[in-house]
């Protein structure tokens, strides 16, 4: 397991992003990126752990805790879509299989670690292709959109 970096990434910090201050996202959950950032596409690597609490002056389950993080795991495996409206997001992981932990146990049937948690998100050759954008089907979809169109004012 590689060691935890020295620095911690900022999302906040991004000025074209607005994220509220204090905010979860921002000030609860430490990042740490080890190979690629949380605000540049493609695939990367990220050491992550809670800062606080998911719920003020409760305690978090090692089950919650796995289950915050591994959605914040998903800001390092993304690409803009081919159209740009959005983002697509690489993080396909089995948790059955690609989900392991130091001091990992099983408490009631249900799955924890003490540790840090790993989570191979990495594109398995199972899975489906990269959806990309056919520039015949974008033309045929523009038209229907054009003024007069039965899409026109929709799309």
């Amino acid at each position: 397991m590689p060691p935890r970096p020295e620095q911690a990434a900022d999302p906040g910090a991004n000025p074209d992003i607005d994220y509220p201050r204090p905010g979860f996202n921002c000030d609860a959950v430490e990042l740490r990126p080890l190979r690629g950032t949380t605000e540049d596409e493609g695939p990367g690597l990220i050491w992550v752990r809670l800062r606080h609490p998911v719920v003020e002056g409760e305690h978090t389950s090692p089950t919650l805790a796995m289950m915050t993080l591994a959605d914040f795991g998903i800001a390092v495996g993304w690409q803009r879509s081919p159209s740009g409206a959005g983002v697509i997001n690489l993080s396909s992981s089995n948790p059955a299989a690609d989900v392991q932990g130091i001091g990992a146990f099983i408490e009631q049937k249900h799955w924890g670690c003490r540790g840090s948690l790993v989570i191979d998100a990495r594109g398995k050759p199972h899975h489906a292709p990269p959806l990309l954008e056919d520039a015949e089907v974008t033309r045929r979809v523009d038209a229907l959109a054009a003024r007069g169109g039965p899409l026109a004012g929709i799309l």
